[in-house]
């Protein structure tokens, strides 16, 4: 303290005073002029034993909060315990109740907009799909309207109905089973022609498309598959659910022998296969046990030289059997007249046909107020009321539905029901 009282007294002015207390003591400016600005009355005796005690407790504080610094222990020991005192001081009870959420996880169908399309595909795998308003219904024995555009050596061979929320489920001639997503088919006008299969699929060079699917849900149900030598099996749908684009076995085939058609069934419904030569057998399907994807199946008609499966219909309730043959003749035909037989026989005449009709081309069912779409070989496709179509026996050839012109014949034939009738757009 003298020496700090001596440098003050020697001082010239107060600037001088700071710098040299500054200096002598290495105090920082604030202190240098914190000492200039006490009282003589704090350099009593008393007064210097306060600031003594007071550099001492000083020394003490600075060396316990370097020693927590130090320690990461220490640190979270003391956030702990002010933690604890300010949720003493302040801690009252929660005003605002939080609500869990689940959060909603988007899938692909949520960002896909859910429409019909008809789904065309030709003899050499071209694939396309277009709105379902895009085909106007005609009268019976029209021209109709172009399907879809293709070479000389090409024709539409598939026609059906599905939602762009579905999947494909694609059976092929080799008994192969592929699943494709329908919102992944290009999309077109009635005159373009699409793309082949071959690039959404790996199918091999002579593998043909003889049955689809639209499905949705894999879950209990089952389907049956026939071949053209009258080879029919049933197996479940949960089976193809890991099916892929690389395609998985659906049925043991034999050589020289083909898949033909495969569709959707359920417990105790009635089967009706219809050969190329008007032959019908009907029978119930529990006379078909279920079997693994490489079984091949079990006889379901008896067919004569020449004969083979064309189509395969599922009963679902009392209607009529649509016929069409291959030169556009066709009618219908009470179900009540195919009497239901053992699985196995040669069946009954369903429709007669002749030089004049040519062989079957397709069959199906069809209720009141159905429509029909018929599709040949140049590319044409016609829209009939299934209403329009006349009831005859099954010894009958029918009457011409559809009137073609020079080579041209029938390729398919599609029944849709009154539901999706009501969707169309345009009208002729």
């Amino acid at each position: 303290i003298d020496e700090v009282v001596n440098i003050i007294k020697t001082s010239p002015e107060t600037k001088i005073a700071k710098e040299r207390l500054m200096k002598k003591f290495s105090l920082s400016e604030v202190q240098a002029q914190a000492i200039l600005d006490m009282k003589l009355s704090q350099l009593t005796s008393l007064e210097r034993d306060k600031l003594e005690r007071e550099y001492v407790e000083l020394i003490k504080e600075i060396e316990k909060l370097t020693s927590i610094l130090a320690s990461r222990e220490a640190i979270l020991e003391v956030i702990k315990e002010e933690l604890l005192e300010i949720k003493k001081k302040y801690g009252d009870e929660r005003r605002t109740r939080i609500i869990p959420q689940e959060e909603e996880e988007l899938t692909v169908h949520d960002l896909i907009k859910e429409e019909d399309v008809v789904v065309t595909i030709t003899h050499r795998g071209w694939v396309k799909r277009i709105p379902l308003s895009t085909y106007r219904r005609q009268g019976r024995g029209g021209v109709g309207v172009l399907g879809m555009a293709q070479g000389k050596d090409d024709f539409v061979d598939k026609v059906f109905i599905a939602s762009t929320h579905d999947n494909l489920l694609i059976f092929t001639s080799k008994g192969k089973c592929y699943k494709l997503p329908v919102h992944e088919l290009p999309e077109g006008s009635r005159v373009s022609k699409g793309r082949p299969v071959s690039n959404l699929l790996s199918m091999e060079k002579d593998e043909k498309i003889r049955g689809v699917i639209p499905i949705r849900d894999f879950g209990e149900g089952e389907a049956v598959l026939v071949t053209k030598r009258g080879t029919i099996k049933k197996v479940a749908i949960k089976d193809f659910k890991n099916a892929h684009r690389g395609g998985i076995i659906a049925q043991g085939i034999r050589e020289g022998d083909e898949l033909i058609d495969a569709e959707i069934i359920l417990p105790h419904q009635e089967i009706m296969l219809i050969t190329r030569k008007g032959q019908v057998i009907r029978f119930s399907t529990d006379e078909v046990r279920t079997m693994g994807r490489n079984a091949e199946g079990v006889r379901g008609v008896k067919l004569r030289g020449g004969d083979e499966v064309v189509s395969v219909v599922v009963v679902e309730e009392d209607g009529y059997l649509l016929f069409v043959t291959e030169k556009g003749y066709g009618k219908k035909v009470s179900l009540e007249e195919f009497r239901r037989t053992g699985r196995g026989g040669l069946g009954v005449i369903g429709i007669k046909v002749s030089e004049k009709t040519g062989d079957v081309a397709g069959a199906g069912e069809i209720k009141p107020g159905d429509g029909v779409m018929i599709i040949t070989t140049g590319g044409q496709i016609i829209r009939l009321a299934g209403d329009s179509i006349s009831v005859q026996h099954r010894a009958s050839r029918g009457v011409r539905l559809i009137t073609l012109k020079g080579d041209d014949r029938v390729s398919d034939v599609e029944v849709i029901r009154k539901r999706e009738e009501l969707q169309l757009s345009l009208f002729e």
